[in-house]
């Protein structure tokens, strides 16, 4: 089951004086059992009662963070049951937190495990500090991986751990739902002395949450029970966007010496403080010597070309390291004198350079869309996941968006995990937010089959060209960020049923705006002696399948790009071969006109042809217009499945 997402509501929070814009229900916290406390006929169970099918369910997580000298200490309690076998990988338990400079780090690390014991009571196994195991992901992420012992089916077992931070500013979020479902999910947190808090709600009413402000204690405290788990759905965005979760952020501070540091709570002053900080407002005005650059740029006038040149350099002089996020170490100096530095850091390089020369660009601060939607009401700068470039070009064509950590992207195509999010232009004269959406780049391909089916009409032999334009030449079959392209573009025709694939030539572009092309040269056997052939126009067209099958769906469709397809057939048949049955041209167009197939088929002088085209307007469809879209691929999957039955000449 998934959990539709709801608009989030604002709530801030004060040290003594907490400001609750929701509904608050009153209930005593933490009420579980104690350590090493369980109900032995708990021990028998094998499903949950709220989520059917699941493997394992949490039965409680809760946690505290505490202020302890301004570093913020967060104490867990997670005690999790395994329901069957297809559960026990449950107990590999991987804890991540930010290692670098030691701004978190993880300790008292405790556990046990309770199986059925031969009376009937629950026998408790301690975990083994030998089953601790500490790893590092990359140069800011560690993680502690922990192997509960003697876990089985019915098993329960609890892990206790601590998280010591070096500051709040790492306050980010609590989740109350994740991939198994949580009988009770609960946080209670203590307001840094002098510390103001905005945060958000993400939840569905179906799912109430409790919310309790304890102001004599300067706490608050947050619940939520019997949430089911998120489950993937095809070409929905990042989970994060539908997870039943609190965000924070810190948006003031005093420390008693004088007045409290402000936050910005306005997209206009998170504009102004990212403008005229030591970090992006000095970095822009910083001075980059690059003289040879300089001197080939002085000969162009085109300011298309400009950009280009400019984004070009840029990726090739520095590498991007891995890291994504809006802060940076480096500074832009250093990158290129490096020739490291991470996604934010190379954007900064592109865009001090681009201004250097005159061109209008500004700064983008982007969330891609695994990293999770931007709530338009507050100004959360954690909510993106860095920043790119918003150039103009010209007066005739939208402005670029670029990200020079993507290679291999042209400067001219957006990046795919960008689409149909939203961005803040870092703008002094007028900041804003817009919506990326690109409704004239497309992904656009081309195919063009020429076969030949022999005398004995036992084989047909033929060659394939295939051109893929725009997003199609650029994003392809490949997964973007773990994000599924659309089906159609998903399609690999290197590995297709039924068909030997003989020779594949993939010549290199000529440029980054001429297509992609590809040739196939490959043979398909025949039923031998039946004199009919049922002839298949769907092999590179790709949809054979339906994404879209579940009847219920929980969360937006959401495609990134327009598609238009084409495929032109010509297959030459033995001499006297006629169709068995007339085909008119095929068109299924949608209710709302955004999606049409059209397929025309014709036989003249023994030459079959077929004419396929599939274009796709929309990018983004709604839940509550699901079934629509699921009725029309069904329909649309069905008529392509259709084959052209043709009696062959003797």
């Amino acid at each position: 089951m998934r959990l539709p997402f709801l608009p989030t509501r604002k709530i801030s929070l004060i040290a003594g004086v907490l400001l609750l814009l929701v509904e608050v229900a009153h209930a005593q916290t933490f009420q579980v059992p104690g350590i090493k406390e369980l109900d032995p006929d708990m021990l028998k169970r094998r499903s949950c009662e709220f989520d059917p099918g699941a493997n394992a369910v949490v039965l409680f997580h809760t946690a505290v963070t505490e202020n302890d000298d301004y570093k913020m200490v967060t104490t867990h309690r997670k005690r999790i049951q395994i329901l069957n076998k297809n559960g026990l990988d449950e107990a590999n338990i991987s804890l991540e937190y930010y290692a670098k400079d030691d701004l978190e780090y993880i300790t008292n690390i405790e556990g046990e495990t309770a199986n059925a014991g031969a009376a009937g009571f629950a026998v408790w196994t301690d975990l083994d500090p030998k089953s601790v195991f500490s790893d590092k992901i990359d140069n800011n992420r560690s993680r502690m991986k922990i192997v509960m012992p003697n876990v089985v089916e019915g098993s329960v077992f609890e892990i206790r751990w601590r998280v010591v931070s070096k500051s709040y500013n790492l306050l980010d979020y609590w989740d109350f739902q994740g991939d198994l479902p949580i009988e009770k999910s609960a946080y209670l947190l203590e307001i840094l002395p002098g510390a103001e808090f905005a945060y958000s709600v993400q939840n569905n009413p179906n799912y109430p949450i409790i919310i309790k402000p304890l102001r004599e204690e300067g706490k608050i405290y947050f619940e939520m029970n019997k949430v089911p788990a998120l489950e993937f759905e095809p070409y929905m965005d990042a989970p994060k966007n539908y997870l039943q979760r609190v965000i924070f952020q810190l948006s003031s501070f005093n420390q008693g010496y004088g007045s409290a540091t402000k936050f910005a709570q306005t997209w206009e002053q998170l504009t102004t403080e990212l403008l005229s900080n030591d970090q992006y407002g000095a970095e822009l005005r910083k001075k980059l010597d690059v003289p040879a650059l300089d001197a080939k740029l002085m000969l162009m006038t085109d300011q298309a070309e400009k950009i280009k040149t400019i984004y070009n350099y840029v990726q090739r002089q520095i590498q991007w390291n891995g890291y994504i996020g809006t802060y940076f170490p480096n500074g832009v100096k250093k990158s290129l004198e490096s020739g490291q530095g991470s996604a934010t850091e190379m954007n900064l390089v592109l865009l001090n350079l681009l201004q250097h020369h005159g061109i209008e660009a500004h700064p983008l601060l982007v969330a891609e869309r695994d990293y999770g939607k931007v709530d338009i009401n507050y100004p959360f700068r954690d909510r993106f996941s860095k920043m790119a470039v918003y150039a103009k070009v010209d007066d005739k064509q939208q402005p670029w968006i670029m990200d020079a950590s993507q290679k291999n992207l042209p400067a001219f195509i957006t990046p795919y995990q960008l689409l149909n999010t939203i961005a803040l232009i870092v703008e002094k004269k007028e900041p804003r937010l817009i919506k990326i959406i690109r409704p004239t780049d497309r992904f656009y391909k081309k195919i063009h089959v020429n076969a030949t089916v022999d005398v004995a009409g036992e084989k047909i032999k033929g060659n394939v060209q295939i051109e893929r334009h725009g997003y199609a030449r650029f994003a392809g079959s490949k997964r973007m960020n773990g994000l599924p392209v659309n089906p159609i573009a998903a399609v690999d025709d290197s590995r297709l049923e039924n068909v030997d694939i003989e020779k594949t030539e993939t010549p290199e572009p000529l440029s980054d705006a001429a297509p992609a092309v590809k040739t196939i040269t490959y043979s398909q056997e025949l039923p031998a002696g039946t004199g009919t052939l049922y002839y298949s126009s769907n092999l590179f067209m790709g949809l054979s399948q339906n994404p879209f099958n579940s009847p219920k769906r929980f969360t937006d469709v959401n495609f990134g790009y327009p598609i238009h397809i084409v495929q032109e057939e010509k297959v030459q048949l033995p001499a006297g071969s006629k169709l068995k049955e007339v085909f008119p041209e095929q068109m299924l167009m949608s209710d709302d006109s955004q999606i049409v197939l059209n397929r025309k088929v014709t036989l003249e002088d023994n030459v079959l042809t077929i004419r396929t085209t599939f274009q796709q307007k929309t990018t983004l469809v709604p839940v509550a217009d699901y079934e629509p879209l699921r009725k029309y691929y069904a329909d649309m999957i069905a008529l392509l499945g259709q084959p052209v039955v043709i009696a062959l000449g003797q």
